[in-house]
């Protein structure tokens, strides 16, 4: 019913890009790019910026993800760090690329009916087949015979 195993986490991480102090629209997180690198999730190679995506999307090991329909998404992970920086704030941030399996709709799970599973398309008759039409009179002899007056036994009963 549900999915025993998960999928692999098949990404491209930079290494850490400190943060600024700063708030936008002046950058909040910044790095030389001589010193970004990207680490490979799967075979550990590593890239430089320049590199990215496209050199780390064609390696075989990727591309088996991506002929199963898999797709790249960019994210980014701000988190506190592992060290306590002497400076700035407690965050730092890292650029992921990472290839994703798209979503797919499950059907109904068998909890909850559809909208036009539960409507009805024709009226349904609720009625017996043997029942006869209710006419004034049946609604007459239903109804309490109320005595008026204050004279008789009825008022006591209250």
């Amino acid at each position: 019913m549900y999915k025993k195993n998960k999928d692999p986490y098949v990404a491209c991480k930079s290494n850490k890009i400190w943060n600024t102090g700063r708030k936008a629209p002046i950058a909040e997180y910044e790095r030389n790019l001589t010193e970004i690198e990207y680490t490979c999730s799967i075979t550990k190679r590593k890239f430089k910026p320049s590199q990215m995506p496209m050199e780390w999307y064609r390696q075989p090991q990727i591309q088996e993800y991506a002929r199963q329909g898999w797709i790249v998404k960019k994210e980014y992970i701000i988190q506190e760090p592992f060290q306590q920086p002497k400076y700035g704030e407690n965050l730092e941030l890292i650029e992921v690329f990472r290839m994703k399996r798209p979503y797919q709709k499950r059907g109904n799970l068998g909890t909850f009916k559809r909208v036009d599973e539960s409507i009805p398309g024709v009226a349904q008759s609720f009625a017996p087949d043997n029942s006869k039409p209710i006419t004034k009179q049946d609604l007459d002899n239903m109804d309490d015979k109320i005595p008026m007056g204050d004279d008789d036994e009825w008022n006591d009963q209250f």
